[in-house]
């Protein structure tokens, strides 16, 4: 018998940042619907392998160089994307875009520091608590030594 049984299932979660597509594959899947009159999209040719090269030379993605060969990760396919939206469908040139991604980078970046506020928040709130239990008990117990004492005063 094998380490897994027939009914076992195991999990797979897959590192969006690990690059793992070469620069052909990339270009693949980063592939735009084509416009036709009805309104519907059939696959596009993929984009260029020079167009990949020319947006990481202008920083606009940064996939993981080994020697001369570039691999992609699943974050940078879906910047590849964001970007064929910004340049093919709204437009706008590749300065634009890059202040854009700037931007978008920035919000992102936001976001985490807002999260990791919010959880310093709670763990100061959960202290507090703590704190005010403690504080509490305290004067509970004092209240009950006075109360001790002037009993056997009495």
């Amino acid at each position: 018998m094998g380490a897994f049984s027939e009914n076992s299932t195991m999990a797979f979660v897959k590192d969006r940042d690990e690059p793992i597509y070469t620069i052909s594959i990339a270009a693949k899947l980063v592939r735009p619907l084509a416009r036709t009159t009805n309104g519907g999209g059939e696959a596009a040719k993929p984009i260029h392998a020079q167009t990949l090269r020319m947006y990481d030379r202008l920083g606009l993605v940064k996939p993981r160089k080994v020697g001369k060969n570039r691999f992609y990760s699943d974050r940078d396919i879906e910047r590849l994307q964001q970007i064929q939206h910004l340049t093919q469908d709204i437009k706008v040139n590749l300065s634009g875009v890059a202040y854009i991604i700037s931007l978008l980078d920035q919000m992102g970046q936001m976001e985490m520091l807002g999260e990791r506020l919010e959880a310093m928040l709670r763990e100061a709130e959960q202290q507090a608590g703590q704190i005010e239990q403690k504080r509490t008990t305290t004067k509970t117990e004092n209240e009950l030594e006075n109360e001790i004492d002037i009993d056997e005063e009495e």
